[in-house]
């Protein structure tokens, strides 16, 4: 049995899916999803180059989507395509505030 490499691990043990954890340049840790596990390890080798060299990756999260938003989306819905939206669209608002 060879000896684990530092930093890639399989989540689901079997699966054949690996992933790699590290320390970017911020300080902070990360997770990635790669696939195989050749492609692990150069991954894995190329973000600690670049946290080592300063370079920052993109952050890939979306902005917060806000409760009010979600329900003008679901009065829009209803008033398209209900047959009595006035019902639906009352109870929507009410929640909403």
């Amino acid at each position: 049995m060879t000896k684990p490499q530092r930093g890639i691990f399989e989540k689901i043990k079997g699966s054949n899916i690996w992933w790699i954890r590290y320390v970017d340049c911020d300080g902070g840790y990360r997770r990635e999803k790669i696939g195989s596990k050749s492609a692990a390890i150069k991954v894995y080798q190329k973000r600690k180059t670049e946290a080592l060299e300063g370079i920052k990756l993109p952050s890939l999260r979306r902005r917060k989507v806000l409760f009010s938003e979600l329900a003008d989306l679901a009065i829009q819905y209803i008033e398209a395509e209900y047959s009595r939206p006035i019902d639906d669209t009352t109870r929507v608002k009410a929640v909403k505030t």
